[in-house]
């Protein structure tokens, strides 16, 4: 693991792109030298609430992907194994996105060799439709005059079409019900560190963007791009790092907090007694271990350590 500060050389992606354009400018370096078919990334739909996942094949078309969207969700994981399999994809990921990747990479529903991930550092993400009403009663402006938005500092920030931003704190949001999605409350991993490199603003000087390199794959990423005149680089003071380290820190113990608030503890949960055993969490989503699904079936049905096991063992084949 090492880090380093970046931006783009590139004029036009440091002026669109989030935190000058380190990301994009590493995406535009895969596509120009052919190391990737495309790159799976989010773009604006109708708005900046809505987020449409599309395959670019043309550096050209990398800056109407700039910038961060929180309301957008997304499925990453799910596009690439159904179709995208057979490419050599690069695509930036939340932490809840690579580990999704994850998974399906040690179950063979995605090519490692195949793909290039991106991280993000993440605080939350909204969904759209409290996005909207969030930003219309606690704002005072016109939903369709945002034309970004981003987390820093404990507050959602909203830039408007004029220049001028507001911000309100992210804990007074939640308080009445608006703010993050509840998972993105008590989800405790903040820096996607299972991907090739991990950036984001944490810890970062004004003007760069903060990379953690993860992986020889991911110190390719920054050398060839670097090499190819896209991407500039310098090594972070000491204090920038634990800067960094000090917001996922405070970040985790807001999780923590809500985690505690909403599931005290085992013994107190009512989550395993509702379990019907239809295994549809299991089948849906990619992160759900197969030891976790024989758990929740062998707490269901109070079956035998026993019986446990030979579940487990139909999961796996």
């Amino acid at each position: 693991m090492s880090y380093v500060l970046a931006k783009s050389q590139n004029k036009e992606i440091h002026k669109a792109g989030e935190c000058e354009g380190a990301v994009t400018s590493i995406f535009k370096y895969l596509l120009d030298e052919g190391l990737v078919d495309g790159v799976l990334a989010i773009k604006p739909g109708d708005d900046i609430y809505d987020g449409v996942p599309t395959f670019i094949t043309d550096s050209q078309d990398l800056i109407g992907a700039a910038g961060s969207y929180h309301c957008a969700p997304t499925m990453v994981g799910n596009i690439i194994q159904k179709y995208l399999f057979d490419k050599k994809v690069a695509v930036a990921v939340k932490p809840c996105d690579m580990r999704s990747i994850d998974e399906l990479i040690k179950r063979y529903k995605i090519n490692k060799n195949n793909i290039y991930t991106v991280g993000l550092n993440c605080g939350g993400t909204v969904s759209p439709i409290t996005g909207r009403k969030m930003i219309e009663l606690f704002y005072d402006v016109n939903q369709d005059d945002v034309e970004s938005e981003e987390i820093d500092k404990g507050q959602f920030i909203i830039e408007l079409k004029d220049g001028t931003e507001k911000g309100v704190k992210i804990h007074d949001l939640e308080n009445e019900g608006y703010g993050r999605r509840d998972n993105c409350q008590r989800c405790d991993v903040k820096i996607p560190r299972k991907a090739n490199i991990a950036c984001g603003n944490w810890g970062a000087e004004d003007g760069w963007t903060f990379i953690e390199i993860n992986d020889e794959k991911g110190q390719s990423l920054i050398d060839g791009a670097k090499k190819a005149g896209i991407l500039e680089t310098k090594s972070p003071a000491e204090p920038a790092v634990e800067g960094r380290l000090k917001v996922e820190g405070i970040m985790k113990k807001m999780a923590s907090k809500v985690q505690n608030a909403k599931y005290p503890s085992v013994s107190e949960m009512d989550e395993w007694n509702r379990c019907i055993g239809c295994y549809a969490c299991r089948d849906v989503c990619p992160e759900t271990s197969t030891f976790s699904a024989a758990i929740a079936v062998m707490l269901h049905a109070k079956m035998s350590t026993a019986s446990a096991n030979i579940i487990d063992l139909i999961f796996i084949f």
